[in-house]
């Protein structure tokens, strides 16, 4: 299988050599980074023609513009993989997301800004990679569950069929004589008639593969130490209310003729979405366990959007930090997250959403801090989540950002302000804390500082950054 492949390997926001990929009109890619979407990973053609990644990590089979399989000059098919060019870890940072106590609202936040975590190509098959290259498979998994919960809470499938039972004294349907003479005359029991009647079943071929998919998305779960994380909380309900509606359901060896009598038309449309995750969960089983329980070199087609992901794990570790600080604990918090379907509950500029300037604001992080005096929770920083370079950047990148994080700050009217990067390879003890120079105006001046942070996959670097925000941000700390 892995001569029909051949793999381009690459980072994040990175040209792509011409060695590793030519221009081709065929491929399909984007126009520029700013149009980047899930498909071929947010593949993009640059002024210069070359091929550039962009803010997706993952794997897939890059397609053509008919979005078929491009193959390449060398007659082989392309697996496209991108790694995060910082020192981080998607995985972790999505399990860590997801231990949130706020995640659903940043999952359904993010999706409808179309900014969705992690998408699954549940239209190609795995591919052949190193086994430490997996996580779509438990991305696959939580797919499939969150679409059998959404057919199992609503009209399950049913058949007409034949019930075939012993009754005590009562006749239902038609009695069949000669189940009744071996089973009751035989042995002196004509108390009982044996009887057959017509009933509603929900066993049928769709319910079963669904049952299927979800027994083998849990022992996904659990190769992976997935069921125990806090922030899957909802998924395990999802899954064992699941696995009691579907506890009547035949255990059923799928096999891949079953899916052809599936009927997923007009009132059974809603199968649809589980039906075709739990295929390529079901014919693919082999992907990541083996009989035996082990994992092997299969690996399930996926993107992770690294922007969005990044923005909420360095939300939810310095929250978390804040909540778990006994010192602070009662002074210190992060402000609630807020949806932008809900416009009452925005941040706003103004009362007048009918003139020119953005009426309502959501920033990345916002802390308060608790004035006993006014008996008030007050804003005292605000930190702006940025998945980039801190060192080296580009003047029109630092321009837009900078523009949007004094925007906060005057906003919220805070002392302090700052970025949250990344931790990047080679940068340690890398300090930042300057003070603002506010120039006179109408406004009371007062001292504002700008700091900025880098969080990272290294847990003793990431603590110590951690420290240092609260540091920063207490006002008990500035003189």
């Amino acid at each position: 299988m892995l001569d029909e492949y051949r793999v381009v390997e690459v980072s994040d926001w990175s040209k792509i050599s011409r060695k590793q990929l030519r221009y081709d009109d065929k491929l399909f890619c984007y126009k520029n980074a700013n149009s980047c979407d899930c498909i071929n990973l947010g593949l993009y053609l640059n002024e210069r023609d070359e091929y550039c990644s962009c803010g997706y990590v993952g794997v897939c089979v890059l397609k053509d513009k008919f979005d078929e399989d491009y193959v390449g000059a060398d007659g082989k098919k392309i697996i496209f993989k991108v790694n995060p060019r910082f020192k981080v870890n998607p995985w972790d940072m999505l399990a860590t997301v997801m231990n949130d106590d706020e995640y659903e609202k940043y999952s359904i936040c993010a999706e409808k800004r179309g900014e969705r975590f992690y998408e699954i190509f549940d239209d190609e098959k795995p591919l052949p990679l190193n086994v430490e290259d997996s996580g779509g498979e438990i991305l696959l998994a939580i797919s499939c569950i969150r679409a059998c919960y959404k057919v199992c809470t609503g009209t399950v499938k049913r058949k007409m069929d034949y019930v075939q039972e012993n009754l005590n004294g009562k006749i239902r349907g038609r009695v069949d004589f000669a189940n009744h003479i071996k089973k009751n005359v035989v042995t002196g029991r004509e108390d009982r008639i044996f009887c057959k009647y017509p009933a509603f079943s929900e066993d049928t071929i769709e319910n079963q593969i669904l049952k299927q998919s979800i027994l083998l998305s849990e022992r996904i779960l659990k190769l992976n130490n997935c069921l125990e994380i806090d922030g899957l909380a909802k998924i395990r309900e999802m899954l064992l209310y699941c696995k009691r509606r579907l506890s009547k359901i035949s255990d059923k060896n799928i096999r891949k003729p079953d899916y052809l009598a599936v009927n997923t038309r007009g009132f059974n449309s809603a199968y649809t979405p589980a039906v075709k995750l739990a295929e390529m969960l079901l014919t693919h089983s082999n992907m990541c366990i083996s009989a035996k329980g082990d994992k092997t070199g299969f690996v399930v087609p996926f993107a992770v959007r690294m922007e969005t992901i990044f923005e909420y794990y360095a939300r939810t570790v310095i929250k978390n930090a804040i909540n778990n600080d006994k010192k602070n604990e009662l002074i210190l918090r992060v402000d609630k997250y807020r949806d932008i379907s809900e416009f009452d509950d925005l941040l706003k500029t103004t009362n007048n959403r009918d003139i020119y300037l953005m009426s309502s604001y959501i920033p990345d992080i916002a802390i308060q801090h608790y004035n006993n005096e006014t008996k008030n929770w007050e804003y005292t920083t605000v930190l702006d989540v940025k998945y980039q370079r801190s060192v080296n950047p580009r003047s029109e990148t630092v321009r837009h950002n900078s523009h949007q994080l004094l925007f906060y700050t005057l906003l919220l009217n805070t002392k302090e302000c700052g970025f949250v990067f990344p931790e990047e390879p080679g940068l340690t003890d890398f300090f930042v804390e300057e003070k603002l120079l506010i120039q006179d105006g109408d406004a009371q001046k007062s001292d504002r500082f700008y700091s900025e942070f880098h969080i990272g996959y290294n847990e003793l670097n990431r603590e110590k950054e951690i420290k240092r925000i609260i540091t920063y941000v207490n006002k008990l700390y500035r003189k």
